[in-house]
């Protein structure tokens, strides 16, 4: 089948794509978001998918022994379903650690 695309779009589109859908079916999952955060969750979707698939895609590529395109958009779209989960836990993180400093290093 041909592709419906005079050219065939680049990598990060088909990311940012998934990513946004994966953002959307998260917030759609959660029935007290509101627009704002639907929104909101959907582009930090997108934002994580576009940066970590060309990072999970090929580990997933070896793994399941497919072609990278095949591979590709379903790490984006889980990536983006889980992308609000992992940027949360990393400022969780980063509060724990800039809270455990002693005071003497925090206006550094």
């Amino acid at each position: 089948m041909a592709s419906p695309f005079p050219t065939d779009p680049p990598d990060w589109l088909l990311a940012l794509l998934a990513g946004l859908g994966g953002g959307v079916a998260r917030a759609l999952s959660r029935p007290e978001i509101g627009a704002f955060r639907l929104v909101a969750t959907s582009l930090v979707g997108g934002v994580t998918a576009v940066y970590l698939t060309p990072v999970v895609a090929p580990h997933a590529q070896r793994a399941l022994d497919l072609p990278l395109s095949a591979v590709s958009g379903g790490c984006g779209f889980l990536l983006g379903y889980a992308g609000l989960t992992l940027c949360d836990a990393l400022i969780r993180r980063a509060r724990r650690i800039i809270d455990d400093e002693p005071p003497a290093r925090r206006g550094r």
